[in-house]
């Protein structure tokens, strides 16, 4: 029993990797979803629970407002779709059983879906990926990005484990479909919640009486203020405060603005004259200095 266990362990962990390395080849014209889904044991636990468990290792526990934002995700999650989480210790094996102050015995799940904020992630250009036919399910995070607001890139993740969506954005090119506002799945859209097209298609696959029962919130017009920054419709935010503009993925495009009009960019290490554009062919996106 022990050998095949860990067969299976190590067949789920291979099988996450193949997932992974294979998707951006065969994927983009697969429709809403990715392949073994909902027979993932994530998925299943979560038909059977209603909720599944989560955890950070100590890189991203130690991230400012990592956590916070995971927190914020997934209450979203849980607000449109009615899957419940619940944050447990990192390392928390699967099986354990606890005891209550009488006595009776607790059986505990122990993490499902692991955050790991890791240093020097090589995979292809992307902020994380995930491995979502693991058990536990892990999601790796590429933590020299160095973002302030990880919440696209941990909504993205959240789609594919635990509605089983596959990528909105064009993965053949590698290119973000920064029009699609709808979805959750595409990139470079400021989107950090899931959206009715990504609740529609990850509860009819989960097919529970009650995924999804819940409206969603009302869309906020563009711009949107979150407390801190105005978010417009392409993605872009403005910190009004600091003077500062954030591309759709969330890294610092233009500083404040110069006495003489001007903008700096640290993503081309140079001054740029308002209404100047530029292109960043490696994420498909123009900037116009404000």
């Amino acid at each position: 029993m022990v050998i095949k266990l860990r067969l299976l362990a190590l067949f789920l962990f291979l099988l996450g990797v193949w997932l992974i390395l294979t998707a951006p080849a065969s994927a983009h014209h697969n429709g809403p979803l990715l392949p073994l889904v909902p027979n993932t044991p994530l998925m299943q636990s979560i038909i059977r629970t209603e909720a599944y468990t989560w955890c950070v290792n100590a890189t991203a526990a130690a991230y400012p407002n990592f956590v916070a934002q995971v927190r914020d995700v997934q209450d979203q999650y849980t607000a449109r779709t009615s899957i419940k989480h619940r944050q447990v210790d990192w390392g928390v094996p699967f099986g354990i059983v606890a005891k209550d102050a009488g006595e009776n015995l607790i059986p505990q799940t122990g993490c499902q879906m692991q955050h790991n904020f890791v240093p020097g992630l090589q995979c292809g250009g992307c902020a994380a990926h995930v491995f979502y036919a693991n058990n536990p399910v892990v999601v790796e995070y590429a933590a020299d990005r160095a973002y302030v607001d990880w919440r696209t890139t941990i909504g993205h993740e959240n789609g594919h484990a635990l509605l089983g969506l596959h990528e909105q954005y064009d993965d053949v090119a590698f290119r973000c479909l920064t029009d699609r506002t709808w979805t959750v799945m595409s990139c470079g859209t400021g989107v950090r919640y899931p959206q009715g097209f990504d609740v529609l298609n990850g509860c009819q696959v989960l097919n529970t009486p009650w995924c999804g029962v819940q409206p969603l919130p009302p869309p906020c017009e563009s711009p949107c203020w979150t407390g801190e920054r105005w978010v417009f419709a392409d993605g872009f935010s403005y910190d009004p405060v600091a003077d500062t503009w954030y591309d759709p993925l969330d890294r610092l495009a233009f500083g404040p603005r110069a006495s003489w009009g001007g903008r700096y960019s640290p993503l081309t290490d140079a001054w740029h004259p308002e209404g100047t554009s530029f292109f960043k062919p490696d994420v498909g996106i123009w900037y116009t200095t404000p």
